[in-house]
C-alpha cells in the first residue's frame, strides 16, 4: 500500500492516504499480533526514512507536510509553542499530563499513533541529548520529522526483540536503520521556514478530545538544513554499531561499518565549515583522521610528515564532489549554509572571503538547475539564484542575533529593521493572453 498502490494515483492526497494505510497496518496490527518479530519494526522504521522522509517520490512535501501537521497537533498545544521548542516537546508533562488538555492530546497520541511519551523521552535522551561546545546541553532530534520516528520505531524493535537469537540478521538490519537515520537526521534534521511567509495560515479544525482550536496549515514554503548539533550524537552511534560488529559480527561487517562512518565525518567537517563554524569543522576534520589515517591520505591538503589535513583545501575539493552528485536536499543544505557563511562574513567586513562564499553558493545552484533544467518534476526544482539569495538574507536577518543582524544591514546599506525586497518575476515570453483567456 505504501509503496505499490499509493504510486498508481496522480494526487497527493490519494497517496497520503495508502502510505498512512500501509504505516497503520504494521503498526497498529503488525506489532500488535507479533510484538516481538524485527521485520515488522524494520519495515515500519523503513517507511518513515525512506518513503516520508527521502524525495523519490513526487509528492515527498506533502507527506511531510502532514506529518508535521499530525505531530504538531498532539505533541504541542500551539504550532508557536512547536516552532519555538525546535520541534522538541515538553517530555514530562507529556508523561505526567498536568490538565485535560495536554491528557488530551496524549490520549490521541498512544491510541492513534501507538507513541509512547516514556518511549519518547528515551529516544530523545539516546540519540539526541547532546552538550555543545558553549556547555549547554540541548535535545536535537526534532519530532515533527519522520526521520526521528524511524529511529523511534526501530530503537523500540531493538528492545522488544533483541532476546531472539534467531533473528539476528533481522536485528542487524534494525541497527542499521537507526545509524542511517542519524545521518539523515544530520544531514536534513532542521527545519528551514521560508522568511517571506512570517504570517503563519491558521484553519479551524477538530483537536485532541473534540476540541476545536487553531491550527496551522504549513502551505507557506519550507526546507529542510543540516543539524549539525546532533553530529555528536550520530558518531556516538557509528561508533556502537561498529564496536557491537566487531564483537560479534567480524571485521568485514565492522569494515562496511567503518566506511560509512568515514564518510559521515568527512560530511560533519564540511557541514561545519559551509555553516560558518571553522572551529568545529577542524575539530571533526581531525577526528577523521585519527580514525581513519589511511583514507584521508587521498586527499588533497594532506601532510604526510605531521599527518595533518588542511581544512580549506579539503572542503573545496569536497565541494566540486557534492555539486557533481548533490541531490535536491544535498544541494538546499549546500547552497544554504554557504550563504549563511557568505552573510557572516560580509557583516564582519571580510569581503574577500564573504564573496568567495557567495561564488560558491552561486556555483551550487547554477549547476544544479542546469543538470535538472529538463525535469518536470517539482521535487527536484530550485528557483533562480537570486531570490534564494534574498531569501536566504532575510532569513539571516530574522534569525540570527539582534548583533550579527545590524552588521549585515550597515554592510548591504539597509535600514534598521528593514528586510530586503524579492527581485521582480521575469517577464513573460511569448504573445500576451487577450482578454477571458
Amino acid at each position: 500500500m505504501a509503496y505499490n498502490i499509493s504510486v498508481k494515483y496522480p494526487d497527493g492526497e490519494t497517496r497520503w492516504m495508502y502510505v498512512q494505510e500501509g504505516i497503520r497496518l504494521l503498526r497498529d496490527e503488525g506489532i500488535r499480533y507479533c510484538p516481538q518479530e524485527p521485520i515488522i519494526y524494520h519495515e515500519l522504521a523503513w517507511i518513515f526514512q525512506h518513503k516520508v522522509g527521502h524525495n523519490m517520490d513526487d509528492h515527498h512535501r506533502f507527506y511531510k507536510r502532514q506529518w508535521m501537521n499530525n505531530m504538531t497537533a498532539v505533541l504541542w498545544a500551539t504550532p508557536e509553542d512547536a516552532r519555538n521548542s525546535k520541534g522538541v516537546p515538553n517530555f514530562d508533562e507529556l508523561i505526567n499530563p498536568p490538565n485535560e488538555e495536554v491528557a488530551a492530546r496524549v490520549r490521541e497520541l498512544r491510541k492513534k499513533y501507538r507513541l509512547d511519551p516514556r518511549e519518547i523521552k528515551a529516544v530523545a535522551i539516546k540519540y539526541g541529548r547532546t552538550t555543545l561546545p558553549n556547555g549547554k546541553t540541548v535535545d536535537a532530534l526534532d519530532w515533527r520529522i519522520p526521520e526521528t520516528h524511524s529511529i523511534y520505531w526501530a530503537h523500540l524493535g531493538l528492545k522488544r526483540c533483541s532476546h531472539n537469537p534467531s533473528r539476528e540478521k533481522a536485528l542487524r538490519k534494525l541497527e542499521r536503520i537507526i545509524y542511517q537515520s542519524m545521518m539523515y537526521a544530520f544531514e536534513r534534521g532542521k527545519l528551514n521556514w521560508n522568511p517571506f511567509d512570517n504570517q503563519y495560515e491558521f484553519q479551524d479544525v477538530t483537536g485532541a478530545g473534540g476540541s476545536t482550536r487553531d491550527y496551522m496549515n504549513l502551505s507557506a514554503s519550507w526546507s529542510t538544513i543540516p543539524n549539525l548539533d546532533i553530529t555528536a550524537k550520530a558518531h556516538e552511534a557509528y561508533e556502537e554499531m561498529i564496536k557491537q560488529a566487531q564483537e560479534s559480527r567480524g571485521e568485514e561487517i565492522a569494515n562496511t561499518f567503518g566506511m560509512a562512518h568515514f564518510n559521515f565525518l568527512r560530511r560533519a567537517a564540511n557541514w561545519f565549515y559551509y555553516y560558518n563554524r571553522e572551529e568545529e569543522a577542524r575539530q571533526w576534520l581531525m577526528v577523521c583522521v585519527r580514525l581513519y589515517p589511511d583514507k584521508v591520505r587521498i586527499y588533497p591538503g594532506y601532510d604526510f610528515e605531521n599527518d595533518t589535513l588542511n581544512l580549506d583545501e579539503f572542503v573545496r575539493y569536497k565541494l566540486e564532489e557534492d555539486v557533481k552528485r548533490g541531490n535536491f536536499d544535498k544541494t538546499q543544505a549546500l547552497f544554504t549554509g554557504l550563504l549563511i557563511r557568505h552573510f557572516t562574513l560580509l557583516g564582519e567586513g571580510d569581503a574577500e572571503e564573504a564573496d568567495i562564499a557567495l561564488g560558491m553558493a552561486k556555483e551550487v545552484v547554477d549547476r544544479y538547475n542546469a543538470r535538472f533544467a529538463n525535469a518536470k518534476e517539482d521535487r527536484v526544482s530550485l528557483p533562480p539564484f537570486e531570490v534564494i539569495r534574498i531569501l536566504r538574507m532575510r532569513a539571516f536577518l530574522l534569525e540570527e542575533s539582534a548583533v550579527r543582524a545590524a552588521m549585515l544591514r550597515t554592510a548591504v546599506g539597509l535600514a534598521d529593521g528593514q528586510l530586503p525586497d524579492l527581485p521582480e518575476p521575469p517577464p513573460l515570453q511569448g504573445p500576451t493572453p487577450g482578454p477571458g483567456q
